[in-house]
């Protein structure tokens, strides 16, 4: 976002762009200072990626993921605690011009699937979900083995861009389809952080383990950015950037559950943690607020911008946040048969 322009609550007009202190506030406004009317921004041609995964043990990805953060363009983790693995994926580019057969094929699979074909999809994924639950220590590895074998699928893999970015989309449920919902709650923390946060985060899952209490989703997905002095309250202002992300799928969800997710949350709290503004959270927002230098800057301009709260309604920053919702089974179930619960999926 090179610059912007933008209708106050007075109904003044202003612009601006560069490294203006307004400039860096409206990059990441939330919608809290004004209306933006007109936005340049600064487009990359579309290139090719080749994705290459390999596992490694719990503790070497524990280790390493760091230093390949800082080497690799474009870098994540999954991490399946249950059986001690994380899988490294690294996307690079490439000088191939078209996307491999792999990926028309996966493409044109997610295209073709029926309603009938997503549906029981959905009551596989519940079953196998209640089973895992009911028997963790039977299901625990297995389980997670059917998740490693989806994120696998990807290796080796071309494809272009803004379409490799996206192909977690082919195997996630669908956000509004209530059987297979997954609540997700995310946490941007310092990469400096990440192996002790990762740590505390095991240690976590182990005690609950002892007393039969699993996630039930188990799998922790870390994704990693560049820092940016760009922004006053991005998720990755002013520190390179790990975002950890853990599941629950919601249907199947109980108290156990939401303790559990209630423990990591405030394990990545203690490390320096931002909770993802659009996903989940317990905590409350004095826990995180001081983890962004810039805030203090940013009210100061929120103050001078709108200071009849037009945009904000005089709410506190982060405050309406979500937090974790159950929903109704009856709703789950009919979900089923509702004619746009799926996303429609395209080739681009």
């Amino acid at each position: 976002m090179l610059g912007v322009e933008a209708v106050l609550s007075d109904g003044s007009v202003i612009e601006t762009a560069g490294d203006d202190v307004r400039m860096k506030a409206l990059r990441t406004s939330l919608g809290q200072l004004a209306l933006l009317t007109r936005v340049e921004i600064a487009c990359t041609p579309a290139f090719m990626l080749a994705c290459a995964i390999r596992v490694v043990p719990e503790e070497e990805g524990f280790a390493t993921i760091g230093a390949i953060a800082h080497a690799e363009e474009y870098a994540s983790m999954l991490w399946l605690p249950y059986v001690e693995q994380a899988c490294i994926r690294v996307l690079r580019r490439t000088d191939a011009r078209t996307r491999d057969q792999t990926a028309i094929d996966r493409a044109e699979a997610a295209v073709h699937r029926t309603r009938l074909d997503k549906t029981f999809e959905d009551l596989k994924d519940y079953v196998a979900g209640q089973a895992f639950l009911r028997l963790p220590r039977l299901f625990a590895r297995s389980y997670s083995g059917l998740v490693r074998a989806a994120f696998l699928e990807d290796d080796g893999v071309v494809d272009k861009s803004y379409n490799i970015f996206r192909y977690d989309k082919y195997r996630e449920p669908n956000s509004n389809h209530y059987l297979r919902l997954i609540l997700n709650t995310e946490h941007a923390i310092n990469v400096t952080q990440l192996d002790g946060a990762l740590r505390g985060i095991k240690r976590v899952i182990t005690d609950y383990q002892a007393s039969r209490r699993l996630i039930n989703y188990p799998r922790i997905h870390i994704r990693l950015t560049q820092g940016s002095d760009k922004t006053l309250l991005g998720l990755n202002a002013g520190r390179d950037t790990a975002h950890v992300g853990i599941y629950i799928v919601a249907s199947i969800r109980h108290k156990p559950q939401i303790e559990l997710a209630r423990a990591i949350e405030q394990v990545l709290i203690e490390h320096g943690g931002r909770p993802h503004w659009g996903k989940f959270r317990y905590v409350r927002s004095d826990l995180y607020k001081q983890t962004y230098a810039g805030l203090s800057q940013f009210q100061s301009l929120r103050a001078e911008l709108d200071p009849i709260g037009m945009f904000s309604d005089g709410a506190a920053m982060f405050d309406d946040l979500n937090n974790f919702e159950s929903p109704p089974l009856g709703r789950m179930f009919t979900s089923l048969f509702a004619r746009d619960t799926y996303f429609p999926v395209r080739i681009l």
